[in-house]
């Protein structure tokens, strides 16, 4: 009976588990989030002090912030800065639509204009602003802001038919012509274009 006691592994050796035990206990202390307490080990649980573990974590991330350049916070920043703006170009734009559905085509000309002072690189803003200069009549105006809005985006279809017909108002048949096809090149089935260019050959 002894000698199967003997080759039978031990249960729970008591003293090998505080032999163990004793260096984790003394290192409590320094525990990192790198040392990780295993799942069954109650006691280092009941001795892990959380509130210290967060404080150093804390303390690390502030050491972190102070380590980088300031330049890099300011960059941050501006970042943000640049995407509120985008965020009140795209306010301004949607406004402006509601007041251009209405007619109210000088307040609508506000709301874009305001949303390219915001975000001068949105083409739809110029293309839109085109629309109600050319429902005010003020034709080269809505040619110049056309013209900005291709400069951003050639392949702009809408900012094509809108500076055509501002050119053909100015008297510039040619030059209309010429909007209304690089639209067919875009969309060959574009009613509108199709419709002017009939118009221009008649």
């Amino acid at each position: 009976m002894q000698l199967i006691q003997q080759n039978l592994p031990p249960v729970r050796n008591k003293a090998k588990r505080k032999k163990k035990k004793k260096p984790e206990a003394e290192n409590d202390n320094k525990q990192t989030v790198e040392t990780r307490i295993s799942s069954y080990d109650y006691r280092s649980w009941d001795k892990f002090d959380a509130e210290k573990m967060l404080k150093e974590m804390d303390e690390k991330e502030e050491m972190k912030t102070l380590s980088s350049s300031g330049e890099e916070s300011d960059e941050t920043d501006e970042d943000v800065e640049y995407e509120r703006r985008l965020q009140r170009a795209l306010l301004e734009k949607d406004k402006g639509n509601a007041l251009f559905k209405e007619g109210k085509y000088e307040a609508a000309i506000n709301c874009y204009t305001t949303g390219i002072q915001l975000d001068s690189s949105n083409a739809v803003l110029s293309a839109n602003r085109a629309m109600c200069l050319l429902k005010l009549k003020r034709y080269a105006a809505a040619e110049a802001d056309c013209n900005q809005a291709l400069s951003l985006d050639t392949s702009y279809t809408k900012a094509f038919l809108r500076r055509g017909a501002a050119r053909f108002q100015l008297g510039r048949v040619q030059e209309a012509e010429v909007d209304y096809r690089a639209a067919l090149k875009l969309e060959p089935n574009n009613k509108q274009a199709q419709e002017e260019l009939r118009n221009i050959t008649k």
